[in-house]
């Protein structure tokens, strides 16, 4: 009786631990998933590289815009990973588009320079 006991309590062991580690591995498949990207960056003006403050920073095909902050700082967070198209604007300078930018399960930096619109 006691070799029964034995037996039955190191097979109910062995399927508990397996239990566990399947469900771990499961809820490792589902956050990959569901992780997240993030884009940011700064935007100077070319000629000077004073950083730029209220600068549009849009995710083409998205209603996603974020303003640069007084360092010409931005995040765009909670992105889905991908490759997008950004649109940068702001007056008195020429737009921008940065195409293909891979945002992945991690933090993307970018650089921006835009060039000052001639008065003429």
């Amino acid at each position: 009786m006691k070799t029964k006991m034995k037996t039955l309590s190191i097979i109910a062991l062995f399927l508990t631990i397996n239990f566990v580690a399947f469900s771990k591995n499961d809820n490792n498949k589902s956050e990959s998933l569901n992780q997240k990207a993030t884009i940011c960056g700064q935007v100077l003006d070319k000629i000077t590289g004073e950083a730029l403050t209220g600068v549009a920073v849009k995710v083409d095909g998205t209603d996603d815009v974020v303003y640069t902050d007084f360092d010409g700082k931005f995040s765009i967070n909670n992105m889905t990973p991908g490759t997008y198209n950004l649109s940068v604007n702001y007056i008195s300078y020429q737009n921008s588009l940065l195409k293909n930018i891979n945002a992945e399960s991690s933090v993307n930096t970018l650089k921006v320079e835009l060039e000052s619109v001639a008065v003429k």
